[in-house]
């Protein structure tokens, strides 16, 4: 007891730092098609009325057995579009609507693979939803026009949400702006359930390879240089052998001659002696060396 209430004085004289609050991971949900499967991220802090209004058809299984029934395409190659799936008003599905949250005040735009509420007048949304391939943001929210609630993004699976966006629609199906845009044959939602966050791999920025100089010692017949898969390993070869090695080359190809097969292209060039030589590899060809006239 003395020593809580000893460490609860510390901490409100900031002399024991306080541990930050744990952050619960946003959720995901994945949906799986007649087409395959892929995963959503729902940003739950920043848009939370419409991530709970989809949880909860989610939840209570009722979008299993729905159908992607629209998909659009615009733009002179068709670069933009959306595809649109969900309950369409069934009475036996639906649930109450969810209040607007327009990306004025969530700070989220109808982007690429972004997913957002369809709707007809603002505050309407329920259980109808589209998501975006391309930029579409003029469907964020203006000074003249609410937008429609964006509240989440596919993660995982973009290729599915592609595939159905390219699936045959029917010419005469739909009403007004959606005619020409109904799917012919709609593309089944088989479950949606909860799932584990995907965890999102940011390749490195690319990095020159950079080669230290290779240590040879007397250069007997040719020497050529050659560059290892891993872009960061080289060795000098010659008829006698490697003379010179960078830890961890490992050579390919065989002996052709005064040629060995080297990839990919590297330029560099080998002073032993005062004597430069000068590898010019190109990819999958023979190894070029010339030396340099007195």
């Amino acid at each position: 007891m003395l020593k809580a209430l000893v460490l609860a004085m510390m901490m409100q004289a900031g002399e024991v730092p306080v541990p930050a609050p744990a952050v619960a991971p946003l959720p995901h949900v994945e949906v799986v098609t007649g087409l395959g499967a892929f995963t959503l991220r729902l940003e739950r802090d920043k848009a939370p009325l419409t991530t709970a209004n989809f949880l909860r058809y989610v939840d209570q299984k009722r979008f299993d057995g729905t159908v992607f029934y629209r998909a659009m395409m615009v733009g002179d190659a068709g670069q933009f579009g959306l595809i649109q799936g969900g309950t369409q008003g069934n009475s036996k599905r639906v649930l109450p609507p969810v209040k607007h949250e327009p990306t004025s005040i969530t700070g989220l735009s109808n982007t690429d693979m972004v997913i957002s509420m369809a709707r007809g007048a603002p505050g309407s949304a329920n259980g109808d939803f589209f998501i975006i391939l391309g930029d579409l943001s003029s469907l964020d929210a203006n000074a003249s026009d609410p937008g429609f609630a964006a509240f989440g993004k596919v993660v995982a699976g973009q290729s599915v949400v592609k595939a159905i966006q390219a699936a045959p629609v029917s010419a005469t199906k739909g009403e007004g702006a959606m005619q020409g845009q109904m799917i012919e044959k709609p593309v089944g939602i088989v479950r949606m359930r909860r799932t584990l966050p995907v965890v999102e791999v940011v390749a490195p920025p690319a990095v020159e390879p950079v080669f230290a100089p290779a240590v040879i010692g007397e250069i007997r017949g040719v020497a050529r240089q050659a560059i290892g898969e891993d872009g960061r390993s080289a060795g000098i070869i010659g008829f006698g052998g490697v003379l010179g090695q960078v830890p961890g080359f490992e050579v390919e190809g065989e002996d052709e001659g005064d040629a060995r097969t080297v990839r990919p292209f590297q330029r560099q060039t080998v002073r032993e002696g005062g004597i430069g030589i000068v590898h010019d590899n190109l990819p999958d060809q023979k190894s070029a060396i010339r030396r340099p006239k007195p």
